[in-house]
This record gives C-alpha cells, structure tokens and sequence, in this order.
C-alpha cells in the first residue's frame, strides 16, 4: 500500500487547526467564565496596601481627607496638622472632594490655635470655612439662622462657596468671600411627609442637585423627587467669576437671574437610595427602588434630561461615574456592573466574595477597584476591610485584607484616586490606604 505525503501533510494540517479551534474555544470558555466566578475563585494575585503616615494612629472618628487628618468628635472639631481646634460646632459638611470643611459654630465661642477670623463672635451662628489643614478660608455670619435648628446642614465646595440647609426645605447660598443673596426653598414634598432634601454636586459646584429620598402620598406609598439648581432654564456655576458673567449668591449668574430650583425627577412609588454628581458637573445619577421590581439607575445631564436608565435585578447600594463620566459603575454587595453612560448598555460585571462597600471604575486601568467589609453604621466602622482590584481586560483579580477595621462617615462618601498606572489612595476613611495592583 503507498501512502501519499500530501494526504498526510492535510491530515496533519487539519489535526493542528481543529487543535487551535479547540484551543481558542477552550480559553474563550474559560475567560467568559472567570468574570462569573466570586472574587477568590478567580485568577488571584497579591495587592499591596500600605497605610500612608501618619493616618496609621488615627481614631475612627479622625478621617484623612484631601490635604491632612480631621477629627470629628462631640461638637468638636480638630485639625491635626495645626492642633487648630473649633468647639461648640453646630452642624458641619465637607466638600465633595475633601478638600474643605465648613462649620457652624454658636457665637461666643473661643477656639484654639485659630487663624485671624476665627476669634470669639457676638452672640449667633456663624460659619467657618477653613482648608483640611486647619487654614481658614472664610469666616461670616449665618443671618436669621435659628440657634438650635435640628434640620441644620452645610454643603461646601471645594472653592469655599457654601449652601446652608435650614428650616427642613430653606437653602441659602453664600460665595467664597460669604456674601449671600440666593435663598430659596427647595425639596420635593408630599402629603404626607418627606424626608429632608440632601445635596449632591460635583467638586467645583458647577451642578448642583437636590434630592428628597422618601415622600409619603396620599395613597400612602413612598415616592421621591429631585431637584437642579437653574438660572431661567439654564444650569448655574459655581461662585467663580468669568469673563461675561456678574457674581451673585455664590453663583455665576452669567447676565441671568431668577435662580430657581427645578424639578428633574419625581415618582410615587420609586425611593432614592444613592445620588451622585460627576466630577465634572456634566451628569447626574440616581439610584432608585420600588417594592416587587428591580433596581434601576438613572443617568441625567446637567440640564436634567434623562440620557440613559438601566435596570438589574440586584439590590444596589450605589452608583458613580468614572472621572471621564464614559462609564458607570453600580454595586450591590456582591457584584459591581459596569455600564456606559451614553447608551446604558452593560459592559462587564464582577463579583465579590466579600461584601461590597464602595467600587469605582478606571477605564484607564480597566479596573474596578473595590472597598469590602461588613460596615456598622452605628458604629461608623468597616470590619474586616479589605480591597479588590479587577482588571476586566486581562480578567485578573488582586485582593488583600487590612486586618483592621476602617471608621467612615455618613456625612461623606470614601473615595479612590488613580496616583499612576494600577496605583490608587483610599481617601475619607480613618486612615489613607495606598493600592498597588500586581497585574
């Protein structure tokens, strides 16, 4: 029998091709598998965390922010790297991106180590505008606040510029140098009740938006409602004066006038649980839920128009943008969804075996880097904390333990930023955590 070389070198070729098929199928399985498997059970490397000093020692009622350590203890508050201490403090609130406080403090009140401004006052309430480290940016008088009043709360920016919360639903604005002429009323009401409207705006104040989580109806369902800060139709600044524009209220009014709050999200029978405003103004989101149907997430642009809304059958604890605001992250516990902003489409997800207390998404890194733990709000503290960083292209996961727990506020939300290429800094916890990914 003669055999034939070139049949053999087509047997041979079509072994090494079904071969390369079989191959390819087998890592496409096994690639679309790990993305669906618990953290640990994934390709799992090291990630090195480090605990920045000197945050190593703070208590968990002391948290790093932005520039340095402050401590937020009985009506007093104290600012590590000066010693400057500010008693007999009202209400206080810090900027959404960590790098302002502002206080109300009772008039007649002394402080310790304070700067020029900061001095005892006459009787009132006033409000003290300072830097993470203790400097004052701005010190001035509330007006007609009322001593005592428990619906009190401060919104600052990171410029200084100021909304203070008072009587439930009044919203006076004041600008970095505390001049005020913009008071309004704001917040979504209902029959029979709501909650007290809360803040969310992006770090330079450019959009600024206010939401009432419950609002009780005359059916007796529990609805929400928010709202954005408009100038005739148009979106208001946030106390920076530019070329073209007049100064007024902490808001740049740019030659238009009539601010006015106005309604960009209403329902009878969805409660807000998460809002957040991209960090740069130009998006809103809203997490919502209503008994017996998924979760959802709206997506909105500055003017309030609804660009994108999504659904999942998880039971979400929030939502935020990526700095570019291409991409939305939601999370639950147990899994965080990756989401584009523009068409809401899903783009890949994750899970946790760990509980899931606060993710982000760097598109840069295709990661997810997430702060895990079993979180006390009682207590204000994160046990058992631990981090995962994901990386969703390579389908690799890096994790690792405190071994400690973490103190975190409600008052402001934790948050992770990207310091160079699989590098991030825990921020807004009682200690600064450096992340470094091992991909």
């Amino acid at each position: 029998m003669r055999h034939h070389p070139e049949g053999l070198i087509c047997i041979h070729g079509l072994i090494r091709t079904i071969a390369a098929y079989s191959l390819t199928f087998s890592l496409a399985v096994l690639f679309a598998a790990l993305l669906a498997l618990p953290a640990q059970q994934a390709i799992a490397q090291d990630l090195d965390l480090s605990v920045q000093t000197p945050t190593g020692d703070n208590n968990p009622a002391t948290y790093a922010l932005d520039s340095g350590e402050v401590s937020f203890i009985d009506g007093t508050v104290r600012f590590l790297a000066t010693g400057t201490e500010i008693n007999n403090v009202q209400a206080w609130g810090v900027s959404p991106g960590l790098s302002v406080v502002a206080m109300a403090q009772d008039g007649g009140t002394t402080n310790r180590n304070a700067g020029a401004g900061t001095g005892a006052t006459a009787g009132g309430t006033r409000a003290l505008i300072m830097n993470t480290t203790g400097d004052t940016l701005a010190s001035y008088s509330l007006g007609s606040t009322p001593a005592g009043d428990e619906s009190l709360a401060l919104f600052p920016g990171d410029n200084g510029s100021l909304w203070v919360r008072s009587n439930i639903s009044t919203f006076t604005g004041y600008d970095i140098f505390g001049r005020s002429s913009l008071s309004l009323s704001g917040g979504s009401q209902g029959s029979g009740g709501a909650t007290m409207p809360h803040v969310a705006a992006d770090p330079s104040g450019r959009t600024l938006m206010l939401y009432t989580t419950q609002i009780k109806t005359e059916s007796g369902s529990l609805g929400s409602g928010a709202q954005r800060l408009a100038v005739n139709g148009q979106q208001s600044g946030g106390g920076r004066q530019q070329q073209g524009g007049q100064q007024q209220g902490g808001q740049q009014q740019g030659n238009i006038t009539q601010p006015e709050f106005e309604s960009i999200f209403y329902s009878q029978d969805r409660t807000i649980i998460y809002a957040d405003v991209s960090d740069d103004g130009q998006f809103m989101v809203l997490v919502t839920r209503a008994q017996g149907t998924d979760d959802r997430v709206h997506i909105l642009d500055r003017y309030g128009n609804t660009i994108a809304a999504v659904t999942t059958d998880e039971e979400l604890a929030g939502a935020n943008l990526s700095g570019s605001a291409e991409y939305l992250v939601a999370w639950s516990p147990g899994r965080a969804i990756v989401y584009s902003t523009l068409t809401g489409e899903r783009v890949r997800s994750a899970s946790f075996g760990d509980p899931l207390y606060h993710a982000q998404y760097f598109p840069e890194d295709k990661t997810i880097v997430g702060l895990t733990g079993n979180f006390s709000e009682r207590a204000g503290m994160l046990g058992n904390a631990g981090f995962y960083a994901i990386d969703l292209g390579a389908g690799s996961i890096s994790s690792a333990e405190m071994g400690t727990s973490l103190g975190f506020s409600g008052d402001f939300r934790p948050q992770f930023r990207r310091t160079g290429a699989g590098q991030y800094l825990l921020l807004g916890g009682s200690r600064q955590v450096s992340v470094r990914t091992s991909f």
